[in-house]
């Protein structure tokens, strides 16, 4: 058996607080070792979604992702894998998303801080990557 539950990582630091949330609604997808996916679940009202009758082996459990989330746990790419046997038959999986939105420019006061990713952080992240891939691909021919 396996559980799989999902959080609101609110402050997006990678591990679930006490006061974050159930989010309903996430794709999963398991495969076994050899790629061949056994099942596609999604997660119900609660955040967490069961899935049984799996025969014992490795899999790979994968996140489909949602416009506006970003995965904080395990970070990205959004994969955990497991393992049942005879003496381990049932597995726990924890993934976790924070929302990712532009800066507000709200001057009110009274509104809370922002608890999302910023949009420039994430891109500044991929922008560093794509000139490290430019770099290495420069150096290679």
């Amino acid at each position: 058996m396996l559980d799989i539950a999902k959080y609101f990582d609110r402050n997006a630091n990678g591990l679930r607080d006490p006061d974050e949330t159930a989010l309903p609604d996430f794709t999963f997808t398991i495969a076994r070792d050899d790629g061949t996916v056994t099942r596609t679940v999604v997660t119900e009202a609660s955040g967490t979604v069961t899935v049984r009758n799996l025969p014992l082996g490795s899999y790979t459990v994968t996140e489909t992702a949602k416009e506006g989330w970003v995965n904080t746990d395990p970070g990205m790419p959004a994969v955990r894998t497991f393992t049942l046997t005879t003496t381990s038959l049932t597995a726990s999986l924890l993934f976790g998303n924070a929302q990712v939105r532009l800066p507000s420019t709200s001057t009110d006061d009274d509104t809370p801080a922002s608890p999302v990713l910023p949009a420039p952080a994430i891109g500044i992240a991929l922008l560093a990557c794509v000139g490290l891939l430019a770099l290495e691909t420069r150096r290679r021919t």
